[in-house]
């Protein structure tokens, strides 16, 4: 889920997930207005990318898994910290987008 990558990330950074909620359809509703009612270009994109962090897509992945002969080796949160630890060796100790 979201929360799992949300909670994976803040470990690998060594932060907390914040203790305080913003409920996702008040700022659904609100990038919806900015962007339809007022026209504010970021709104309406800001509003398509909240839907897809609000979604928690699921797929079943034992047909790719036979398919491909496929197993993780590894766990979700040490392939996130993987990830971060990489970003940051290779980004002059900043985070980067990998370029």
């Amino acid at each position: 889920t979201m929360q799992q990558v949300v909670g994976g990330l803040a470990q690998a950074l060594k932060r907390r997930v914040p203790s305080w909620r913003v409920p996702g359809t008040l700022v659904s509703q609100l990038t919806r207005f900015l962007g339809d009612t007022l026209h504010v270009v970021p709104a309406a994109t800001v509003h398509g990318t909240l839907r897809k962090w609000l979604t928690d897509d699921v797929y079943d992945g034992t047909r790719f898994d036979r398919e491909f002969d496929f197993r993780t080796d590894v766990s979700l949160n040490d392939g996130l910290a993987r990830e971060v630890a990489w970003r940051f060796s290779h980004c002059g100790g900043s985070w980067c987008d990998g370029k």
